[in-house]
């Protein structure tokens, strides 16, 4: 039986300016609609700065997965582009 602890995909570690700013988001938007006003985003800005820096310092390593490959990407399956020889 697999491990469910395991994941089945190769995962990435995320940079601190890519968490930074998906934790900025979370807490700006929901559902892709603005959640609060402008002058807050100072405040979400340092909080997920400070988020961002005690998973640091507590060690945590923050991974997802790779971006998918376009459908037009050479070597993505489907790919039907000019072969070079």
């Amino acid at each position: 039986m697999d491990d469910p602890r395991k994941p089945t995909e190769k995962l990435v570690d995320v940079s601190r300016d890519e968490l930074l700013f998906d934790l900025e988001f979370g807490m700006k938007y929901q559902d892709g609609k603005a959640r609060q006003r402008a002058a807050v985003d100072a405040a979400v800005a340092t909080v997920a700065r400070m988020i961002a820096a005690h998973l640091e310092r507590a060690g945590y390593v923050i991974k997802r997965k790779p971006p998918a490959m376009g459908h037009s990407t050479p070597g993505s399956p489907g790919y039907k582009g000019r072969l070079t020889e």
